[in-house]
Parts: C-alpha cells; sequence; structure tokens
C-alpha cells in the first residue's frame, strides 16, 4: 500500500498548491490512500466544512487537524458525521469528533491517528501524547497493522 502525506495545507494558497500539483504527482507517483494535513486551510486558523468537502472531492481520503480543530464552528457541528476529518485524539473524550479512524484501502485497512503536543499551544491543551499513544496504538493494532500518526506538534519535548 502507497501512502502520501501532505503536509500544512494553509489557506488559498496551500488549497491552490494542492489542487494544482495532485494530478502532476499522480501522474508521476501512483498512491492507494491520500492523508493531507488541513488544519490552517481555511484562512491559515482552521478548517471549514467547505474547505474540508472540497480537499476530500480532490482526493484527500483523511484529512488531518491540530490546535486550530475547532476554530470553525460549521465543521465542528458536524465532526462527528465527517468520517475524513480528524481531530486530536489526546483531547478531552467528549470533545466531538475522532481523533482515530481505521479506512478501508482495496483489501487493506489502514488507521490514520492525530495526537497534539503540549508546548507552544496557549489557546489548546491536550493530554500528554507520550502517554496517550500506547493506548492509541493497542486499540489501533486490533484492526490493522497499517498506523500513520501525525503529530501536531512544536516540539518534540
Amino acid at each position: 500500500m502507497k501512502v502520501l502525506y501532505v503536509a500544512e495545507i494553509v489557506g488559498k494558497a496551500g488549497i491552490y498548491a494542492f489542487r494544482k500539483a495532485l494530478p502532476q504527482l499522480k501522474s508521476i507517483y501512483s498512491w492507494d490512500f491520500l492523508i493531507a494535513c488541513a488544519d490552517g486551510a481555511t484562512g491559515g486558523k482552521g478548517l471549514g466544512r467547505t474547505h474540508a468537502a472540497y480537499l476530500h472531492k480532490l482526493g484527500a481520503n483523511a484529512l488531518t487537524t491540530g490546535d486550530y480543530c475547532f476554530y470553525k464552528k460549521d465543521l465542528t457541528e458536524d465532526l462527528e458525521k465527517i468520517s475524513y476529518v480528524l481531530r486530536p485524539d489526546n483531547l478531552n473524550p467528549e470533545a466531538p469528533g475522532f481523533g482515530a479512524r481505521v479506512y478501508r484501502v482495496g483489501n487493506e485497512k489502514i488507521a490514520v491517528a492525530v495526537l497534539l503536543g503540549q508546548n507552544g499551544f496557549n489557546k489548546m491543551h491536550s493530554n500528554s501524547p507520550y502517554v496517550h499513544l500506547p493506548v492509541l496504538l493497542e486499540r489501533l493494532r486490533k484492526e490493522t497493522p497499517y498506523i500513520i500518526l501525525d503529530i501536531h506538534a512544536k516540539a518534540s519535548a
């Protein structure tokens, strides 16, 4: 299984670059699953519902977010219904949406998860990704050995 990960689609320019680059990339490289970090796709801070749908239509199978995951109310209200958008998994369990999902790719399954770091984010507070990771991996490994982890952080500490 081949996976393409596109990091940090930011604003109109990022969406434009994503749209323009995909056909050429697809003609050179063939992938089975496309993950894109779209935490700043809508105006540089957050991901709106329209941009999420558009990026998905362009070919993104999963969209990851980070500290701006709840900045756009139109997406936050329906986050649990939109299977291709992921918020950090190490947030409060009562937060809307999902931080990890398992997707079917042909005859295989692939898990995609997002964890948020703890340093440098003054408006979003998460549980320790280091404490959360073993539990998350154990849960996902029950469904698939293929796990892609997006760690949205400003520091590794």
